[in-house]
């Protein structure tokens, strides 16, 4: 008699144990349809030495790709870096050509520059020669239309400038009519004019220094007009006036034509100005 999964074979009969249960039999055609699923072993059968050798592979490998990376990067900046040098080499060397050729050409424009130095030291000097130009033509003419309101004929004219920056003191020359004033009433005289001519009386010559010291308003012009000498001939002949006399009076800065107070023209305008002339000459 023999046992197959807890039940016993043989003789005419089967008889089952007690210690199998019914569940647990298994028939021929269920065993073929079962479906085996292999499982890894629970208990880890390799090695301690081998899978320590595989961890240490696995670090080498990681710390070999991130070398290589590290080498990429390195080998990108230097690349990067060299591309960049050698442009700024280029850059410099285009710099240092045009810095030759400026030089060259500044060379070859020093002697315009001096002769644009010694110009404009001309123009200075000139300037501050002109700048103390007395208008002449303005001076006679309103010493003229002041003798023509007031009746009187004019001999001869005097006319004494001093140098410019004169001072009250040497202005003083100028006589002053008051000879208290203080130094204020000879303050910007740079001369004075004396006048030679004859009137009907005395009236007409003070009409006359009037008017002057009248003219320019606050910006005084005239000032200290008095007459030194006043002589009446008792038996003027026929055709002369009746009295004679001498006048002084100073003038200040403001007789100043100022037409060259200002030459300070610059060489960029000046070349635009011979530009345009060109340009219509060429036009016509």
């Amino acid at each position: 008699m023999s046992k197959v999964f807890g039940i016993e074979i043989g003789g005419k009969s089967a008889k089952k144990t007690s210690a199998a249960p019914l569940e647990a039999v298994v028939t021929h055609d269920e065993r073929a349809n079962f479906a085996y699923t292999p499982k890894l072993p629970i208990v880890n059968v390799v090695p301690s030495t081998v899978s320590d050798k595989y961890k240490i592979k696995g670090f080498v490998r990681k710390f070999a790709f991130a070398g290589i990376g590290i080498a990429a990067v390195y080998i990108l900046i230097f690349a990067v870096g060299h591309g960049y040098l050698a442009a700024r080499n280029n850059d410099l060397q285009t710099l240092s050509q045009q810095q030759s050729v400026l030089t060259q050409q500044s060379q070859a424009l020093q002697p315009y520059q001096i002769y644009m130095t010694n110009v404009d030291g001309k123009r200075t000097a000139l300037q501050t020669v002109a700048s103390s130009d007395v208008n002449m033509g303005g001076l006679y003419k309103n010493i003229n239309d002041a003798s023509e309101s007031n009746n009187i004929t004019i001999s001869t004219l005097g006319i004494a400038q001093y140098q410019q920056g004169a001072t009250a003191s040497t202005a003083a020359q100028c006589v002053n009519p008051d000879p208290f004033a203080d130094a204020s009433a000879s303050k910007n005289i740079i001369g004075c004019v004396t006048i030679n001519g004859t009137a009907d009386n005395k009236n007409q010559v003070n009409g006359f220094l009037s008017n002057l010291q009248a003219i320019g308003g606050n910006n005084i012009t005239y000032r200290n007009g008095f007459v030194s000498t006043f002589t009446t001939d008792p038996a003027p002949q026929a055709g002369q006036r009746g009295s004679t006399f001498t006048a002084t009076i100073a003038f200040t800065s403001a007789v100043y034509s100022k037409k060259y107070a200002d030459l300070s023209i610059s060489l960029n305008d000046l070349i635009t100005s011979q530009k345009g002339n060109t340009s219509t000459s060429g036009g016509k």
